[in-house]
């Protein structure tokens, strides 16, 4: 069943990639992983890669993006940083405020800094993240996540 929601994902993320996505290629895809997700057979990369899609092609989609908010709530403690990140940053791009996910996604990326992420994690996702929190109007979750950065002396 995941591989239904990955593939979905996919295609949306390769048309957007290729500045492809049009809205109605986009709205059958929506349509297609909202029954994914009321399915819960959506893992976290594929709802990370969808909502990136939608915002780099910029097809909002309220209600696809609430599913998306909604399963990656209930499922955050499987996200890995990227994960995470990519989400973050989809929701900000789309100007997609779910306050809930923007809070809970700060907490579990303080968590995985303090878990040990690598410099290349930090440098490609911890910033992202930041950029993200500071966009959705958080800039103290946004000036939390640097300071963490700055007192391990991540940056």
């Amino acid at each position: 069943k995941l591989e239904v929601a990955r593939d979905l994902a996919l295609l949306a993320w390769s048309l957007a990639k290729l500045s492809l996505a049009t809205l109605p290629i986009m709205s059958s895809i929506s349509e297609l992983m909202m029954k994914q997700i009321h399915a819960k057979s959506s893992g976290p990369q594929a709802l990370a890669n969808t909502a990136w899609a939608f915002a780099t092609s910029a097809i909002r989609n309220e209600p696809l993006f609430e599913a998306i908010a909604r399963l990656s709530l209930e499922t955050l403690a499987e996200f890995d940083q990227q994960e995470l990140t990519n989400t973050s940053w989809a929701f900000a791009e789309i100007r997609c405020r779910n306050m809930p996910l923007i809070e809970a996604s700060s907490v579990a990326i303080l968590g995985a800094l303090s878990n040990g992420m690598t410099e290349e994690e930090v440098a490609r996702g911890g910033y992202a993240m930041a950029w993200a929190q500071d966009r959705h109007g958080r800039s103290d979750l946004s000036r939390a996540l640097v300071s963490h950065f700055i007192a391990g002396a991540r940056c």
